[in-house]
């Protein structure tokens, strides 16, 4: 039902716009299946990208078995080429504790019943961007369409942002599943941080949630498009792949050396002078 629902959004939103092959993305878990393993749905999924002739990207369950048959789960992006194909994914690198993993020091035989439901994700080991050749609807002119992915609250950790700039994204992406904040102000908050990845990067983002908000930010920080909280919308806002690096970028490796440096000359000698009158 959920599957039929946002592909007749995706399609609605398609035909409000004839003749464009623009890049579709969907949610963090939007499709919470086995995709490799579900002929029917991904199917699905994978004609809908081929008959709009455009890429893409979705939230999915990631399955692979390790060197001793162990199965591992990670919490993944996959992109679709726009012939339905697979063309690559991000798997979401850090993990929320309690709610995608439990803490090794936590994962104790008299713990376990206290801590059942708490998923068993694994940190991603493929996590750079994702790259789409340039086509006359994507990135004209500009070469690849590079998406560096943030999955949730990745959104929140500018080094995040910035080791997908680093290894050439034009475009950040944000996908995430917010309906586990209700209706409160977390949605906006979640927003708002990550607004800051789009100003310091100086990279466009497009962002999708399950039960919003989506939005379109700007690399100034300016929310140029955004849905509602609870409401079945799509978006959809032309964007710029860019490749300049931003100020920001090349500073922030030095930036916590500069606030011990600051702290040292401004507040150190103060803090001598209050000790000697204690």
């Amino acid at each position: 039902k959920r599957l039929r629902k946002r592909k007749g959004l995706t399609q609605a939103e398609l035909a409000r716009h004839p003749g464009e092959k623009p890049l579709i993305v969907w949610p963090e878990t939007a499709l919470p299946f086995n995709f490799d393993n579900n002929g029917i749905l991904s199917a699905l999924v994978r004609n809908l990208a081929r008959q709009a002739q455009s890429p893409l990207l979705t939230g999915v369950p990631g399955f692979q078995y390790d060197a001793a048959g162990n199965m591992q789960v990670f919490n993944r992006a996959l992109l679709l080429d726009p012939s339905g194909n697979t063309a690559g994914h991000y798997d979401k690198e850090h993990l929320v504790p309690f709610g995608e993993y439990v803490p090794p020091f936590l994962d104790l035989p008299f713990l376990r019943p206290l801590l059942q439901g708490v998923g068993e994700f694994l940190p991603g080991e493929s996590t750079g961007p994702l790259v789409l050749p340039a086509t006359p609807q994507l990135s004209p002119d500009r070469g690849p369409l590079v998406l560096g992915v943030l999955i949730c609250y990745e959104s929140i950790f500018p080094e995040l942002a910035r080791k997908q700039v680093a290894q050439g994204a034009t475009l950040l992406v944000n996908i995430s599943n917010d309906a586990w904040f209700g209706r409160s102000s977390a949605p906006e908050q979640h927003l708002s941080l990550g607004i800051l990845r789009a100003v310091e990067q100086r990279r466009w983002i497009a962002r999708s949630t399950n039960t919003g908000i989506s939005a379109f930010v700007d690399p100034t920080g300016a929310v140029v498009a955004r849905s509602g909280l609870f409401k079945a919308e799509s978006l959809s806002h032309p964007v710029v792949p860019l490749t300049e690096k931003s100020v920001f970028f090349t500073l922030e490796p030095w930036l916590p050396w500069a606030g011990l440096a600051l702290f040292l000359t401004f507040f150190a000698p103060v803090l001598s002078r209050f000790r000697r009158h204690i």
